[in-house]
Formats: structure tokens, sequence, C-alpha cells
């Protein structure tokens, strides 16, 4: 998805790929990254796990490095 971004008098096209969320835990998952969080975020800002009052999602993850 392009998304138009305008800075003072000129407009540019930044690109953004959207993640399902099965294909982002799947890509985590596959880089050895262990989910510990994966929730939305609803207009008030507070957490859900409901996507239909949803406006943005998270996820946090960690991965051991040593």
């Amino acid at each position: 998805v392009y998304i138009p971004w305008k800075e003072q008098y000129k407009i540019y096209y930044r690109y953004y790929h959207i993640f399902t969320n099965n294909e982002l835990n799947f890509l985590l998952k596959t880089s050895s990254f262990i989910i510990k969080k994966n929730l939305y975020i609803d207009k008030d800002g507070n957490e859900s796990d409901k996507r239909q009052d949803s406006r943005n999602s998270f996820v946090v993850a960690e991965k051991n490095i040593l």
C-alpha cells in the first residue's frame, strides 16, 4: 500500500506492507522470536483482544541472541 506523505509543497509516497496476524506470527516464529503479547489497540488507546474494535495492533516479541 502506498500512503501519501506531504512535506511542505511536495508529496512523497511511502510504502507500507500490511501483515495479517497469521503472516506476522509466522514470520516472527520462523525467525526464532518468542511472542510475548499480540493485542490490538482500540480507538481510546486501550489494549484489546478484539480485532473489530481496533484501530491498530501490536506485537511484543523477544529473541534470545546468546
